[in-house]
């Protein structure tokens, strides 16, 4: 299992006993949903693939934009340019107004955390229904399907969102929000 948390997140507002609960659900699905795949291979004669679960945190600023004017007006000529800055927050020259306008990061509005595994994914016509109470994708037996359907409540009683953000026979990435304290 790997971990890479950001530097310097924000506190968020919520219940820390049901925060830890969703994030040992996630861990435990990406858990079934690795060993299920390298038993697979196995039985196929194929290469395990690696056994991965990765936890990584973001912070999610909310963007604020900005337009100057240029006096004198800007000619066919000059360009601006925002070296080393992320492309969301690059400036943009408009030299038909005269007017240069940027986009910069604003306050923290959220932390988002990604928990990846290397299982082998959601089938595509069962991802709609993963967060259905009682669905599951698990044999009869290993689940109750009940996890992501409770996960799913809690972050939106808390304000926050929870998505499958990809899935494909690499594996799965769940995507949570939540917002900044």
């Amino acid at each position: 299992m790997e971990r890479d948390l950001a530097p310097g997140l924000p506190k968020v507002r919520c219940d820390a006993n049901q925060l830890e609960q969703v994030f040992l659900n996630l861990i435990a699905n990406g858990r079934d949903a690795v060993t299920e795949a390298r038993a697979k291979a196995s039985a196929e004669g194929r290469e395990a693939p690696p056994a991965r679960i990765a936890v990584i945190s973001h912070l999610v600023f909310s963007v604020t934009s900005q337009s100057h004017p240029v006096i004198p007006r800007l000619d066919r000529g000059i360009q601006v340019a925002s070296q080393g800055l992320d492309s969301r927050f690059r400036g943009n020259d408009n030299r038909e107004s005269g007017n240069v306008s940027n986009a910069a990061p604003g306050p923290a509005r959220a932390v988002e955390v990604l928990i990846r595994d290397s299982g082998a994914g959601i089938p595509a016509d069962k991802v709609s229904r993963i967060f259905d109470p009682f669905f599951t994708t698990k044999a009869a037996g290993k689940g109750t399907g009940l996890g992501l359907s409770i996960s799913y409540g809690i972050f939106k009683d808390h304000g926050g969102e929870i998505e499958v953000a990809a899935t494909g026979p690499e594996g799965t990435t769940m995507r949570l929000l939540l917002p900044a304290a």
